[in-house]
């Protein structure tokens, strides 16, 4: 109880700290909500020390380094004060106070996130974020129409427009001579969180059409703020991303780049006072900028290894002109918190960029924001944290936050690889997984469809010819729609397991943007396809899946792999079927119509299956004399095994199931289950049928049964042609069966199953 409290706290605690990194000086009746984050912040790092038993754990990963940073720059911060014993300049009590307040409200709520990280999903800090925004852009109109402040529950600051004035441009993008911000208080802030808004927007999994409407408000909210600094940024941002996507290439290049931006920013604050054109070229706030920024430089000198201390910069500054901040973050660090603080600092931040270049959205916020630090000190203000830690989120750990699994196969109708493809979902479904089907066709022979978990998703490429030629020209067609589809879905978090079955859905995902990532599952014998002697077809399966990930589902098709095709070994892992255990003893209890003693034979009407062979068995053996045969399936040779049931005087012995959605009932009646195909993979109806505790013989044909009826089993494997060799071992196990646990029906448990495919999928191959 005390984790699902937790968890619920947590929610809240992440809701709030956005809508208040929004929306700064909302009150609701008069209290300022970031007042509830600190003590809540407090309470969430008490409550999980006590779930970890005295012990503060934060669990390591690629971007540990960045969280370590991240505590060890706000602890030195504080630290820095120390230099108000020494640095001989008057401190400002009140100011002092509420700026430590400000920073360890910032430092709890950083530490509060990396303990709670896997908590937290992309799509629940972007929902928070467009809805705060929103409410954000409705403070903005409220203003602009002359609204009092405090009618919409707000400080003073919030009815502050910053007005044009002989010495200073305050104009927006609608021509109004002023700048509303709203309960953001600085129009400056405010375009910046629309900035967050809009990427976010842009993140949502929402349609294209929902994404549009979002984004208007936002827009209008960015027309009315204007902050030419941050206009100028995200122009610049959009640029080099260009730039580094189209010229650079290269992610190493990229981000050494970055390390240079970052660096630039840091010199140019420095450098920037002390080059006397500025002073004479720019307008008179920038000038203004320069003076201060001076002034820093000047402060930092006084103490360079560890700074003057927080406000510091405030009171010296106060001392020529007025009490203000620095209006640089990088300067900020340098004259309070020294050059330590500043090499903490930035490699804080080339963490950040590093782990940005996964997703450009978050590169562009990062490196607007990296500008944006240029005019404007950030280290006390929430959305840092949004830009160094919960930006980051997805690209850090989707693989713990999201779990997702894609399979690509031709429908779901009738067949072993269908049914293999349903029990894997169903068994990821009961482990909380998003799972994604894209099919060929999804509506035709809806009656021969398994039955699967609702909360399967399901893409439908409408491709339902059966010419060969017409449907490959329609697969090449559809990648485009397959890969938007893949892009949309993996924008809050990459799919963790992708699997592609049979040969068109292979060449599908071949063809797609996840071909390296495919799991590719080998459900027949190659030789079932083409001739391993035949060079083009040799050639084919070597562009199809050299170097990839494969799955055979015995160990009879993995041999054949490797040794008829050149496959290589590394690439290649056997993986029985999965079967659903408690699925089939919950199925096999419904009742049949059937009350006589029965054979069952399980498969496609085909020439693979060999009905023909069953009937040769059932007329030879004179089993029609006390039983009768069940033939559960559908397929192009229905007609032609009615007629011969007729030929060999057993029509009235033999009925023709069709196909059944639930075969495991009549499974578990029969007196026994024969297999008589001529090659197989792994036929999962002798799993099905031996987890029913039905008696089994079948043909050891190639491949599979001999690696299912292992010991005691094998006894009841015959030839593919030898009818007597059927009869004696059917009478045999009618008389007497193995009573022992096949132990392969442990490796044919879903959740086994599912467990192996996972690891194989996060497996790197050298």
């Amino acid at each position: 109880m005390k984790v699902k409290i937790n968890d619920i706290l947590f929610k809240f605690y992440i809701s709030l700290f956005i809508f208040c990194m929004i929306n700064r000086e909302f009150l609701l009746f008069g209290l300022d909500l970031r007042f509830i984050l600190l003590p809540l912040g407090f309470f969430l790092i008490f409550i999980n020390i006590i779930i970890n038993r005295g012990k503060i754990i934060i669990k390591k990963d690629e971007n540990f380094k960045k969280y370590k940073y991240l505590i060890i720059f706000y602890i030195w911060i504080f630290i820095s004060n120390v230099s108000w014993l020494w640095n001989g300049i008057e401190i400002n009590q009140t100011k002092f106070i509420n700026e430590n307040i400000l920073l360890i409200n910032i430092f709890i709520s950083a530490v509060v996130i990396i303990l709670y990280k896997e908590k937290i999903t992309m799509s629940y800090i972007n929902k928070n974020i467009v809805f705060s925004t929103l409410i954000l852009v409705f403070s903005m109109i409220l203003v602009s129409l002359g609204f009092d402040a405090k009618s919409i529950s707000a400080s003073t600051d919030v009815s502050l427009i910053y007005k044009s004035g002989e010495e200073v441009t305050h104009t927006n993008l609608f021509g109004w001579n002023f700048r509303p911000a709203g309960y953001a208080s600085d129009p400056n802030y405010a375009t910046l969180l629309l900035f967050i808004a809009s990427v976010s927007t842009l993140k949502l999994n929402a349609s294209k059409l929902k994404k549009i409407i979002l984004l208007i408000p936002f827009i209008i909210g960015i027309c009315m703020a204007f902050s030419k600094t941050v206009i100028i940024a995200g122009l610049f941002a959009i640029i080099y991303i260009l730039f580094a996507k189209y010229i650079i290439k290269n992610k190493r290049k990229i981000y050494i780049l970055s390390g240079v931006l970052l660096i630039s920013m840091i010199l140019i604050s420095i450098i920037s006072p002390f080059i006397p054109i500025l002073r004479e070229i720019l307008p008179n706030t920038l000038t203004i900028r320069l003076v201060m920024w001076e002034d820093a430089v000047r402060l930092f000198a006084q103490s360079p290894i560890i700074g003057n201390g927080i406000t510091s910069f405030r009171s010296f500054f106060a001392i020529e002109h007025w009490f203000v901040q620095t209006h640089n973050t990088y300067l900020q660090i340098l004259s309070e918190t020294g050059i330590v603080g500043i090499i903490l600092f930035y490699l804080l931040m080339i963490n950040t960029l590093k782990n940005s270049l996964k997703d450009s959205k978050n590169f562009f916020i990062t490196i607007v924001f990296i500008i944006f630090m240029l005019d404007f000190e950030t280290i006390a203000l929430q959305f840092i944290m949004y830009i160094i830690v919960l930006s980051q989120i997805e690209s850090i750990d989707c693989k713990k936050k999201k779990k997702k699994a894609l399979f690509m196969i031709n429908s779901l109708k009738n067949g072993g690889a269908e049914r293999v493809c349903i029990n894997m979902a169903n068994e990821l479904v009961k482990r909380d997984y998003e799972v994604h089907f894209i099919l060929f066709d999804a509506n035709s022979n809806t009656n021969n469809m398994y039955e699967f978990n609702s909360k399967i998703k399901i893409l439908n490429l409408n491709i339902n010819t059966n010419n060969k030629i017409k449907k490959i020209i329609k697969i090449i067609f559809s990648i485009p729609k397959v890969n938007g589809y893949i892009e949309e879905n993996e924008e809050d978090g990459e799919y963790l397991l992708i699997t592609s079955h049979l040969p068109m859905s292979n060449i599908l995902t071949r063809l797609s943007n996840v071909k390296k990532r495919a799991i590719y599952v080998f459900h027949l014998n190659m030789s079932h396809y083409g001739n391993k002697n035949n060079l083009i077809f040799k050639a084919f399966i070597k562009f199809m899946f050299f170097n990839k990930k494969v799955v055979t589902v015995s160990e009879g098709v993995r041999q054949e792999c490797i040794n008829d095709y050149n496959m290589n070994k590394k690439f290649i892992r056997t993986i029985y079927n999965p079967i659903n255990i408690s699925e089939i003893k919950e199925k096999m209890l419904e009742p049949i119509n059937i009350k006589e003693k029965y054979f069952l034979h399980i498969g496609r009407l085909s020439n693979q299956k060999r009905q023909d062979r069953m009937l040769e068995i059932f007329k030879k053996g004179e089993f029609y004399k006390n039983y009768k045969l069940l033939l559960c399936g559908t397929g192009d040779l229905l007609e032609k095994y009615k007629e011969r049931t007729k030929e060999l005087g057993i029509d009235d012995k033999v009925i023709f199931l069709g196909w059944q959605q639930n075969s495991f009932k009549w499974m578990k009646n029969a007196e026994i289950l024969v297999c008589t195909s001529d090659n197989e993979a792994f036929p999962m109806t002798l799993i099905e049928a031996l987890t029913c505790k039905t008696k089994v013989v079948s043909s050891n044909c190639k491949f599979g049964p001999n690696e299912i009826l292992v010991n005691e089993y094998s006894n009841f494997l015959v030839e593919p042609d030898d009818i007597e060799g059927y009869i004696e071992k059917i009478n045999l196990a009618l008389k007497s069966y193995p009573e022992e646990k096949n132990p392969v029906l442990e490796k044919c448990d879903a959740s086994n199953v599912i467990d192996n495919y996972l690891k194989y999928s996060t497996q790197i191959i050298k």
